[in-house]
């Protein structure tokens, strides 16, 4: 209750005030910025002024250049950088406190820099400056303080460390005592990885880092010895330590030259991936490129400034600007993201995953369907390494020897290891090395991996290399980043951005290139420990000689591990769901109910979302964790788990039995949401939370009805359960493809088409419909629901085409060219991934009556390599404007058309939940989505309805029960169709599948099962 009052203030501020209202002050921790006030990481995007020595710089140390700044640029932070020794102003003080008052007076923080260079001489000045600027202004959480701006010798971290312990206890005594204070490092602060947590004598410093993009890339910078500017970072956040950019140009290192945009670009992605807070330089009219304003002599009056009139790193930062403006959390109000509401609203639909593996199972395989792995360097081509590892010996399924790669131990139920690590060069001309390995794919081939934004893992013990093994890689010079040695479990973070080539190989331009432009190239992930190489060819020791991996993940990639064969059956000794003597009952379903029975207890069987279940009061175990929620509940079928939150969590695992709930652990909170199947049945899931057995209780109950039960449809009419009664779909959707086929809710079809009918040679990869013609355009989904549409690997090719090439996705709401009337919808909205395209609305007489010359109403949408949420206005359909202007009638659409033109990048492109928002619809009868209880017969309320269907297999063989004749599809771990049969019975022969791990769905009317297999 605590936390959400202070979420309901932090967000009633939000709407008031600015982002130090918000945030409250700043604490650096765990190798990030984060918020007082919501416990959040934060990050920050703002201007560093100029020196205040100069005029250049002075002029703009003005209250309403602040104002200015904070409301045309939008900026969250402003530096002032107070010139020392020989380059001080003798008016210093009302120049700098001009900027601090208009910074706090609008909200914002302000960095009081000591903009030295050789601070470690001027000890006394620094002491007296912090002295005053702490004992005024260290009550304000909008203050930070920066000791040392650029010390400009090489491998000078000890002394800036002795100079940092005289300077900032003068700030701690003097007022500031919890300030954020940022302390510099060697050669202009370019060497953030000389600092370690508890370097210092504080327990609330960061660390800075200054780049100029044109001449510091972030692959730049190994030279003499040093890694890359990036990898730099990523140690100094290995370290523990909080990075803050406290000065960063688009220019060359002098503040003059080019501006690198494409540079730029890349360490703004980079510093976003971390959440590491900027500065820019500078507020200057100076000239030169990295000023704002640069030959701007008149802007030194904010009533002066345009757009037009800054200059190119000038518009640059303020563009980026604006967009962190529009979603910054101070600004929407949004929820503070902590453990327990990130871990909920990260949450992907019921049954899957980002985990490529737990280790939970013990075996070998990922949920992926590759294999895990270990080599050593005894097989190299530069010659027979000796290093060696202690794993049992263990034999792959073609007779290879290999080793046990997942074990049990150290906390926890499995994980990856290597044991015994011993690193001795023998024959190898370089380094010697062993490593853990993941197949993606059990035939190595490439896994795609364009949804996953990042990927983490928990690791102890040797320092090594995390790898990502493109094909496109072919000189073994693969992308990867260095971690160090940890005695205790530790997690490890990466953004594809942290994944860089070594400068060497042949043909360096051809082989080079950033991974993040070839997710779907990747077949291997490794995890090499390696030596370094020496002559005389003698043992090389890490510093501990095991590794072990844990929780590997990839988040935003959707899979989904399928419980084994006991769990498909129900739990025989919970048959019976409800009690009608003892207690009324109440399911909902929507808007519609079943009133059963009249006592003064009663229980809600829900699946309307904002629903609730009664929950356990909080409680406290023994274990130390605490249960807030019901972890035994009964939920109607496809109706909502109501979410359980465990905190407190030290070590987690499960078993999967309830394999369509997510449950996953986050900062040290287990959530438990998700969506439940549409069967009856009853079932439970053990997991272990601190060592003890946590049991989840699920109980789908039937919605059946007896005669004397009424479902309420939302209209005058009203049909019992067991009626041929057709219900309305959820409000709005006009199709979420959760029945696998082609057939909207609203009776028409998906389909899709190309140019060729325009002498196009545009193409796609989706196979011909040979059962009803076209192309099939449904596939299972990778973004945690269960089919989606799509075009894959598209091609455009102008051909004889006078126009720009297309391919397009569309669906016609009915019949062909016949109007269904959308008088009702309010909003159009879909999920989708891919390629930017326009989206269309095509009105009944297409081509020939409404718009002859084919020019429909439409927006672009742009594209998106993760699952995005378009939301579409009517008054955002607009023509191009080339025909004849046509009023757009709701009532006159007759299909939707989703089309690639002119340029495709990434290739494809997938879509998902479309809706139209107040519209309500009635979905057509069919086989599909006809209730198996559609007869005359009724099913008791208190009668559990177990799934009819079951699946086993044998051998090769898939034995099928529960229907005569059922549809068979196999897919790939990827979701690619291997095989698809219609109206089979019993036996299905899977000889023609190579070995690997695959997803089978057996369907007869509405009753389907889905389930993870293994071919050997």
């Amino acid at each position: 209750m605590k936390k959400l009052l202070v979420s309901l203030l932090v967000m009633a501020a939000a709407a008031f005030a600015g982002p130090v209202s918000y945030y409250g002050k700043l604490q650096a921790k765990n190798a990030a910025l984060y918020s007082a006030n919501t416990g959040d990481k934060v990050q920050l995007k703002g201007m560093s002024m100029f020196w205040d020595t100069w005029d250049v710089g002075y002029n703009f140390y003005k209250k309403n250049v602040i104002d200015a700044l904070v409301r045309d640029w939008k900026i969250e932070i402003i530096r002032v950088a107070h010139g020392t020794g020989t380059n001080l102003n003798s008016n210093w003080k009302s120049l700098d406190e001009t900027v601090i008052d208009a910074a706090i007076s609008n909200d914002i923080y302000v960095i009081i820099d000591y903009h030295s260079h050789n601070a470690q001489n001027e000890v006394a000045e620094a002491k007296e400056f912090f002295t005053h600027m702490a004992s005024k202004y260290g009550k304000y959480p909008n203050v930070i303080f920066e000791v040392f701006n650029e010390p400009t010798g090489e491998k000078m971290w000890n002394t800036i460390k002795n100079y940092a312990n005289e300077i900032i206890p003068v700030i701690r005594k003097n007022g500031g005592a919890d300030n954020l204070v940022i302390v510099g490092n060697s050669q202009y602060s370019a060497h953030p990885e000389e600092v370690s947590a508890g370097d210092i004598n504080d327990n609330n410093y960061a660390v800075t880092f200054h780049f100029y993009a044109t001449e510091h890339g972030v692959s730049d910078g190994a030279y003499s010895g040093y890694s890359n500017f990036k990898s730099r970072v990523n140690t100094a956040l290995q370290n523990g330590m909080t990075v803050f950019v406290t000065e960063w140009g688009t220019t060359e290192a002098s503040g003059d030259g080019t501006v690198s945009e494409s540079k730029s670009n890349e360490w703004m992605t980079y510093l976003d991936s971390k959440k590491i807070s900027w500065c820019n330089w500078s507020v200057s009219n100076k000239g030169e490129t990295s000023s704002a304003f640069m030959n701007q002599g008149n802007y030194t009056n904010p009533s002066n400034w345009s757009v037009d009139g800054y200059s190119a790193s000038g518009k640059y930062v303020y563009n980026q600007l604006q967009n962190n403006y529009k979603t910054a959390p101070w600004v929407n109000g949004s929820t503070p993201n902590t453990s327990s509401s990130t871990a909920s609203s990260s949450a992907m639909a019921a049954g899957y995953t980002d985990y490529i593996d737990d280790f939970e199972d013990g075996d070998k395989y990922a949920f992926t369907g590759g294999v895990w792995y270990a080599y050593d360097d005894s097989k190299d081509d530069n010659g027979a390494g000796e290093s060696t590892i202690t794993n049992d010996p263990e034999k792959d399924e073609d007779g290879v020897d290999g080793f046990k790669v997942v074990v049990k131990g150290d906390d926890t139920k499995g994980m990856l290891a290597l044991k015994g690590i011993k690193l001795v060069q023998g024959k190898n001309l370089y380094a010697p090395y062993v490593a853990l390995g993941v197949k993606l794919n059990k035939d190595e081939s490439d896994y795609d991996l364009s949804s996953c934004k990042s990927i983490s893992y928990r690791y102890k013990g040797a320092e090594h290399n995390f790898k990502a093994q493109s094909s496109k890689v072919e000189n073994f010079n693969y992308h990867k980043i260095a971690f160090k040695a940890q005695s205790s479990w530790t997690k490890a973070e990466i953004s594809w951005e942290d994944l860089d080539q070594e400068n060497w190989g042949k043909a360096e331009m051809e082989t080079h290139f950033s991974i993040s432009t070839a997710l779907n190239t990747i077949n291997k992930l490794t995890w090499e420990v390696k030596g370094i190489e020496n002559a005389n060819k003698t043992y090389d020791a890490p510093t501990y000689n095991y590794l072990y991996i844990d929780d590997v993940r990839c988040d935003g990639l959707a899979i989904k591990p399928v419980a084994g064969s006991g769990s498909t059956t129900g739990n025989s000794s919970s048959s019976t769901v409800l009690n009608n003597s003892s207690s009324s009952t109440v399911v909902t379903n929507s808007s519609s109910s079943i009133v059963v029975g009249n006592s003064s207890s009663s229980t809600v069987v829900t699946n309307s979302s904002s629903s609730t279940v009664v929950a356990n009061s909080s409680s406290a175990t023994a274990a130390g964790y605490k249960v807030s929620g019901n972890l035994e509940q009964t939920v109607a079928p496809n109706g909502t788990f109501a979410t359980v939150t465990i905190t407190g969590v030290t070590s987690f695992s499960r078993d999967w039995a309830l394999s369509f709930l997510t449950i996953e652990e986050k900062n040290g909170t287990v959530t438990i949401s998700g969506t439940v199947p549409e069967w009856a049945s009853s079932k439970s899931e053990t997991l272990t939370i601190n060592g003890e057995k946590v049991v989840v209780k699920l109980t789908v109950a039937a919605a059946g009805a007896s005669s004397s039960s009424a479902v309420q449809n939302g209209s005058s009419s009203s049909a019992t359960a067991g009626s041929s009664a057709t219900v309305a779909t959820p409000a709005g959707v006009v199709d979420d493809f959760e029945d696998g086929d082609n057939q909207a809710y609203t009776g028409g079809y998906w389909f899709a088409y190309n140019d060729k009918g325009d002498k196009g040679a545009s193409t796609f990869a989706n196979e011909e419909d040979a059962e009803n013609g076209g192309y099939v355009v449904i596939f299972p989904a990778t973004n945690g629901s269960t089919t989606m549409a799509g075009l894959k690997d598209v091609v455009l090719d102008q051909g004889d085409n006078k126009y720009d090439p297309y391919v397009a996705l569309g669906l016609n709401l009915g019949e062909e060219d016949e109007a269904y009337d959308l008088s009702s919808c309010t909003e159009i909205s879909y999920d989708y991934i891919g390629s930017a395209h326009n989206f269309k609305a095509v009105l009944k007489g297409d081509g020939t009556g409404a718009l002859t010359d084919y020019d429909r109403h439409m927006v672009a949408m742009k594209a998106s390599t993760s699952w995005t949420t378009a939301k579409i206005a009517w008054s955002d359909l607009e023509q191009d404007g080339w025909g004849a202007e046509v009023v757009l009638d709701k009532s006159l659409v007759s299909a939707f058309h989703w089309e690639i033109k002119a340029e495709v990048e990434p290739n494809y492109l997938y879509v998902d939940n479309f809706k139209c928002d107040g519209l309500k619809i009635v979905p057509p009868a069919s086989s599909d989505s006809k209730d198996p209880s559609s007869s005359a017969s009724t099913v008791a309320l208190n009668t559990v309805v177990a799934n009819p269907l079951s699946v086993a297999l044998h051998g090769r063989t898939l034995q099928i029960g529960g229907a005569d004749l059922v549809n068979v599809d196999v897919f790939d771990m990827q979701g690619r169709p291997m095989m698809s049969l219609r109206n089979v019975n019993c036996d299905v022969a899977l000889e023609t599948l190579a070995g690997g791990s695959y997803i089978v769905r057996v369907r007869a009317g509405s009753a389907n099962m889905t389930k993870r297999i293994m071919l050997k």
